[in-house]
């Protein structure tokens, strides 16, 4: 994913208030990884805010991993939740989270 990519996702789709990502908590980010699709990232293991942490694992995953994560974020934050309307999801990452994963199990 490009950074202009997961900007979007970051402040577009999840939002951010603060600095805080979503409506995640210190708990909530530890458990999202193993909990949405089976992922063994432990974001203690990085630097900064929950927001800045997220953006440097979906950075630094590669695009199988990422496409995953994306899964786990439309899946933990749906669309009609928290002001997510399907103009919300208009982003190029909703749409091209599918295709991703299709693409990346060649």
């Amino acid at each position: 994913m490009t950074k202009s990519e997961i900007m979007k996702v970051v402040n577009r789709y999840i939002g951010v208030s603060g600095g805080y990502l979503g409506d995640f908590s210190y708990r909530t980010r530890a458990e999202f990884y193993p909990d949405y699709y089976d992922l063994s990232i432990n974001p203690d293991e990085y630097e900064g805010t929950t927001r800045e942490r997220f953006i440097s694992i979906l950075s630094s995953a590669e695009p199988r991993i990422q496409a995953r994560i994306l899964r786990g974020v439309l899946e933990r934050f749906p669309v009609g939740v928290g002001g997510r309307s399907a103009s919300t999801n208009a982003n190029p990452a909703h749409h091209d989270c599918g295709r991703r994963e299709s693409h990346n199990r060649r």
